[in-house]
């Protein structure tokens, strides 16, 4: 019976022996400092580098501003009647925004009428006094001087008449434009005359922004702006219209930097049919950039904000070797690679900062992908 308190007493002491095996085995494959001081493969993590889809939201507060902007001047001098919108109104195309008094118009048209109709009458009567004195020299009965005379009469006649049809097409043009309509969809954003007043001819009227679609003017920061070209899509959130999401794509992209923000504008073009957008509301833009490109994890970057970003490389001897690289951009914990690795390259993602050059080192995802 005194054998088995024995035999319990080395079996429990076998498995201290073991535990304390396991957890130096373990402290030596997890803990670099230590299988360093025993001059054993260097524990790691790693991860290859591939080709694969990069993306990137890049956001942006911005307000809404007119597609473009139209001045209206005067064609006539005149009297105005009546100026049926305000600043801020929004019109459609084709709506009456001026009234003038068209009463001296309308006299004027109406003069110009009679004067085309009685030059048409002397014209007539001029040819066929022509075509009589014609007839009448042929038949030896009429003089050529009566019938030169003649033919003067009816250039004379024409030239008048042409004048008189001059005269009522600027009487007609002047007559349609006593009434001025908008020649777009948008708001009124200047009024320069009211009802009672003369206009003169080229004098500014009214100022229009287009609103059939608007402008949404992002004020993207500098270091994001090498992911914006034009044509890309974005989507665009308004205060006033929480659970609506616009859609628009980049037209336009302001060249110069503001020195203040350090902000470049830029322009998503978006349809608003229904004229809900208006100037001076703010949203924010959501621009999307994605590209398939060669990447690795940004933790394997070491000194990725300094002069010379490089990663640990493993080698097949399961060495590593420091490499430059150049990085491109960075998108979701995953960092471009415009030089410096190939794709299937593997690099450490965990342990790099206790690496030296030609380490030897152990990795459990390199074991997982083989």
């Amino acid at each position: 019976m005194a054998r088995k308190p024995l035999v319990w007493g080395i079996m429990a002491g076998l498995i201290v022996v073991f535990a304390l095996f396991q957890a130096a085995r373990h402290m030596i494959r997890t803990d670099p400092q230590k299988a360093r001081l025993l001059n054993t493969a260097m524990p790691v993590e790693t991860a290859p580098a591939r080709v694969a889809p990069i993306e990137e939201i890049i956001g942006a507060g911005g307000e809404v501003q007119p597609i473009a902007t139209v001045t209206l001047t005067a064609r006539i001098s005149g009297r105005i009647l009546q100026v049926p919108v305000d600043l801020g109104s929004i019109v459609k195309e084709g709506d009456q925004l001026i009234q003038w008094d068209d009463r001296l118009f309308q006299a004027a048209l109406n003069t110009a009428r009679e004067g085309v109709e009685k030059s048409q009458t002397q014209l007539d009567h001029g040819v066929r006094q022509l075509e009589r004195l014609t007839s009448l020299e042929t038949q030896g009965m009429g003089s050529a001087f009566d019938v030169e005379e003649a033919r003067v009469g009816v250039a004379t006649a024409r030239m008048e008449q042409a004048m008189a049809q001059e005269a009522m097409t600027r009487a007609q043009w002047d007559m349609e434009n006593t009434s001025l309509r908008s020649p777009v969809t948008g708001v009124v954003l200047e009024r320069a005359v009211n009802p009672g007043e003369s206009t003169k001819a080229d004098q500014p009227l009214l100022t229009l922004g287009a609103l059939d679609h608007i402008l949404m003017v992002a004020h993207v920061g500098e270091e994001k702006i090498g992911s914006i070209h034009l044509g890309q899509t974005a989507e665009v959130t308004y205060d006033a219209y929480p659970t609506k999401r616009f859609s628009g794509w980049v037209v336009t992209i302001d060249p110069k930097i503001d020195p203040k923000t350090r902000t470049f504008s830029t322009y998503v073009k978006l349809a608003n049919p229904d004229l809900r957008l208006k100037p001076g509301m703010t949203g924010f833009v959501r621009i999307r950039w994605q590209k398939a490109a060669l990447a690795v994890p940004s933790i394997a970057v070491v000194n990725s904000v300094g002069d010379r970003p490089t990663v640990f490389a493993v080698g097949r001897d399961l060495r590593v070797h420091l490499r430059e690289i150049k990085p491109g951009r960075v998108a979701q914990n995953q960092t471009e690679i415009l030089e410096g690795l190939n794709e299937g390259d593997v690099v450490v993602t965990i342990g790099q900062f206790h690496l030296k050059e030609n380490d030897l080192v152990r990795s459990e995802s390199l074991r997982a992908e083989k």
